[in-house]
This record gives C-alpha cells, sequence and structure tokens, in this order.
C-alpha cells in the first residue's frame, strides 16, 4: 500500500513539475529574445539607456503563479507583434522595491509606462486577444 502511495506521490510531483521544467527551458533563450530589445528582463532594461523612450510594458511575475506562466507566451507573441513597445519580465520575488513602487499585489499584472509614467495597468491573465485590444492603440507597427 506504500509503494501505491508513493509511486502516486511521485507521479503528481512529476505533472506539477512539468511546467515549471518548460519555463526554465523557455528561459533559457531569453538571452537571445532580449537581444532583439523588444523583450527581456529587468535587469536588462535597467542597463539600457533608452529605458525613458517610448512605451514599456512590465509583466510582473512570480515562480509560484500558474497564469503568470499561462501569460508568458503570450507577453513573448506581443513583444513580436509590436516592435515599437519594450516588454519586460519583473520577478515580484526579486525586485521587491519595483514591485511595490507600482502597487503590485497580485499576479500576473501588466503595467504600460510611456517615457517612465504609467499610462494603465492589468492585473489578471489575458489572451492574445484581449492583450492586443489592451495594448494596440498604444503600438505603432
Amino acid at each position: 500500500m506504500k509503494i501505491k502511495k508513493i509511486t502516486i506521490a511521485a507521479l503528481m510531483v512529476a505533472i506539477i513539475s512539468a511546467p515549471y521544467a518548460l519555463n526554465c527551458a523557455d528561459n533559457a533563450d531569453q538571452d537571445t529574445v532580449a537581444k532583439t530589445k523588444t523583450y527581456g528582463s529587468v535587469e536588462y532594461y535597467n542597463n539600457d539607456n533608452q529605458k525613458k523612450n517610448g512605451y514599456v510594458v512590465l509583466d510582473f511575475y512570480t515562480s509560484w503563479c500558474h497564469y503568470c506562466k499561462l501569460l508568458d507566451p503570450v507577453v513573448k507573441q506581443m513583444a513580436a507583434k509590436y516592435p515599437s513597445i519594450r516588454f519586460l519580465k519583473v520577478n515580484a520575488e526579486s525586485y521587491k522595491a519595483i514591485t511595490k513602487k507600482y502597487g503590485v499585489r497580485g499576479f500576473p499584472t501588466v503595467i504600460l509606462l510611456k517615457d517612465g509614467k504609467l499610462v494603465k495597468r492589468k492585473a489578471g491573465f489575458m489572451n492574445a486577444t484581449k492583450f492586443t485590444s489592451w495594448i494596440s492603440p498604444y503600438a505603432s507597427t
């Protein structure tokens, strides 16, 4: 009986861990994507002298947030679709000061800035259609 419980527990851990493993593998090519200057991490943003110019989307996420993982490919799709806007991921657990600065309490939260000033924000998951509606008025494709 204990063997079955351990096997079921191991299977549950494998199923639960699969999205995390996929997310880690997905982050491996983040440097490649960041070189496009339309998608990257906060570190990339902080080291870029052009950060105050134009529109920037901050994607606040946590490692434990399921909807954050679902939003990640949507944000990458939007970064490819709207190259005039910078898309940056902010790990709220690692960057507490910037998370607090923008009053982010729920995840995922997406914030749009123009020249460093808050334009609008959205908490919760958005599919590609809703995200396009949310961001397209500010994009010049």
